[in-house]
């Protein structure tokens, strides 16, 4: 077995201090990311439901797949923010750890549905596609207003 290592008064001060700094960043999220996906589903629905109110001649999906790659771009973006620039911190918490396996998950998920919607064999219906993908969603926002105890997003995770 493996001593534990002995460490300084200061350096167990300097831990604890940087877990109370990553706890407070974690809180200080300034939600823009949660409010550019909810105004690009928005304006997804919107777009699709005037398209078939109004016969537009744009394909049903146009929408819907320009949410995507705005989604991808933006993705692409954030990781490149994140390895590229910004420091990496020392300590982990709870709520970020569970957060990341939440998003690998989520991104997993929905990306099996999207598939299973435009490959021929797997065949599944857009209509059934889409309250996979609503539930899928739901979800996603109820584990997250659970773990940051954000009323409005277990509110909205049940609406969905």
């Amino acid at each position: 077995m493996e001593e534990e290592k002995k460490i300084s008064r200061e350096e167990s001060l300097s831990i604890i201090q940087q877990m109370i700094d990553t706890a407070k960043q974690e809180q200080k999220d300034d939600g823009i990311g949660w409010i550019i996906w909810g105004w690009l589903l928005f304006l997804a629905s919107t777009f699709t439901l005037c398209t078939m109110q109004f016969n537009w001649n744009v394909n049903l999906f146009f929408f819907w797949n320009g949410f995507g790659l705005i989604t991808a771009l933006l993705l692409v973006f954030e990781a490149c923010r994140f390895f590229g620039g910004r420091k990496k911190t020392k300590v982990k918490t709870y709520t970020q750890a569970l957060f990341d396996k939440l998003n690998i998950g989520f991104t997993i998920s929905l990306f099996l549905v999207i598939l299973s919607m435009n490959i021929e064999p797997m065949n599944v219906h857009s209509l059934k596609g889409f309250a996979l993908l609503l539930g899928l969603y739901g979800f996603w926002i109820l584990i997250y207003g659970a773990v940051l105890n954000f009323r409005p997003s277990i509110i909205g995770a049940y609406i969905t």
